[in-house]
C-alpha cells in the first residue's frame, strides 16, 4: 500500500512538471531572426564643393542581422566615382577623378514606439579610402 501511494505520489508531481513546462512553452514567443538589406542611390555627388561631374552616382548597400527585434549588426559598402579639374597656385589646371569607397561595420539599438515607424540610433565602425587618378 506504500508503494501504491509513492507511486501515485510520484506520477502526480511528474504530471504536474510536464503540464507546467508545456504551458509556458506554448506562452513563449519564438525568436524571429530577421536579416534585412538595403541599397541606396546618392542624388548629389560626393565631392559636390569641387563642382564635380559623377561619374558613378554615391551608391550603398547594407545588410543587417536582427536577432532580436531591439538589435540589429550589419555590414554597409559604398562607392562613387566622380571627376573635377582642379586649379593650381602656379596656374596650372589638371583633371582629378576620385574614387571613393567605404566599408563599415554598423550596430543599432532599435524602438517599436510606433505601429508603422522605427526609430533607432546606433554607431558604426569603418574605413573609407579615396583614390585620386
Amino acid at each position: 500500500m506504500h508503494f501504491q501511494k509513492t507511486l501515485f505520489g510520484a506520477v502526480l508531481i511528474s504530471v504536474l512538471i510536464l503540464l507546467s513546462s508545456t504551458t509556458a512553452h506554448a506562452q513563449q514567443r519564438k525568436k524571429q531572426l530577421q536579416w534585412e538589406g538595403r541599397i541606396g542611390v546618392g542624388l548629389l555627388p560626393t565631392f559636390l564643393k569641387d563642382h564635380a561631374k559623377t561619374e558613378v552616382q554615391p551608391i550603398s548597400m547594407e545588410l543587417r542581422f536582427r536577432p532580436t527585434q531591439r538589435f540589429s549588426l550589419g555590414l554597409m559598402a559604398g562607392t562613387s566615382v566622380s571627376q573635377a579639374y582642379q586649379t593650381h597656385h602656379t596656374g596650372e589646371s589638371r583633371l582629378v577623378r576620385n574614387s571613393f569607397q567605404m566599408y563599415a561595420l554598423r550596430a543599432a539599438i532599435h524602438t517599436a514606439a510606433y505601429e508603422k515607424w522605427e526609430i533607432y540610433g546606433g554607431t558604426a565602425f569603418g574605413y573609407t579610402f579615396l583614390l585620386r587618378d
